[in-house]
């Protein structure tokens, strides 16, 4: 879809980077899109309440809540001493450094974000997720050939045949076809265009 963005020239950076953004739309949501509907206030008040207040366990439940309670300081605060508190490569670890580093983000603290995503993708290095964040943190720090590396990275995780491993009685399975902008249609073979 997007062909070498890490190879690109910085002058094509920004109409490059402004075609990731819109293929990475879905993972964009964890970085600006406010949390609707979540009572994260009350569970944020019903963890606090648990005990034993120290088990990791309840202490990650928490930091999380409070991410989701658009509380960032109070994120981190509870999530930065959980980091050594879980095995390494595991995926507590992970979503530690993970809320960790997307909280960090949202105070204004980039720089030790992209220290918590470097981390997170350690553990899991196929998260798409993971590598599009931190590519916004890097496109927010100045660093669009970074950013356009770890968007080409995503991208590519992305692309996948998401039926081959699928056990199916069915030979065809019908889509609906990709939506496209006018530029892309027009660009289409005549026999794609006749489609409804």
């Amino acid at each position: 879809l997007i062909h070498n963005l890490a190879a690109m020239a910085d002058a094509n950076a920004a109409r490059t980077l402004g075609d990731a953004a819109k293929t990475l739309e879905p993972f964009n949501d964890s970085l600006a899109k406010p949390k609707q509907n979540y009572p994260a206030n009350t569970a944020t008040a019903r963890l606090e309440a648990l005990e034993p207040k120290d088990d990791p366990r309840v202490r990650l439940l928490l930091g999380v809540a409070r991410y989701r309670a658009d509380q960032y300081l109070a994120a981190i605060e509870t999530l930065a001493p959980l980091v050594s508190a879980f095995p390494e490569g595991s995926m507590e670890r992970r979503e530690v450094v993970q809320v960790l580093g997307l909280s960090r983000y949202l105070a204004g603290h980039l720089r030790e974000a992209i220290v918590d995503y470097d981390h997170a993708l350690e553990i899991q290095p196929q998260n798409a997720a993971a590598r599009n964040n931190r590519g916004n943190l890097k496109l927010a720090l100045g660093l669009p050939g970074e950013a356009l590396q770890d968007y080409d990275a995503a991208i590519r995780l992305l692309q996948t045949d998401g039926l081959a491993g699928v056990a199916s009685p069915y030979d065809l399975i019908v889509c609906n076809p990709p939506y496209v902008n006018a530029q892309a249609m027009r660009e289409l073979p005549q026999e794609y265009q006749n489609e409804p």
